[in-house]
């Protein structure tokens, strides 16, 4: 990940701890890549999805 870039372009992103996924499932950081392997980098939530769903729905009363 850290050829990758994307500190650059996202430094907020600690890319020598983030979480890491493969197609929604989170795998170790020395896994092996393969063709078509969709990578993910999760970040911790900023909102409770469901307290934001809930702050939208009231939202609309």
């Amino acid at each position: 990940m850290l050829q990758s870039g994307l500190d650059k372009d996202f430094p907020e992103l600690d890319l020598n701890v983030a979480p890491l996924g493969i197609f929604g499932k989170r795998v170790k950081d020395d896994v092996l890549l393969r063709d078509q392997d969709r990578i993910e980098i999760y970040r911790p939530l900023l909102i409770d999805p469901k307290e934001a769903r809930r702050k939208r729905v009231g939202k609309t009363k």
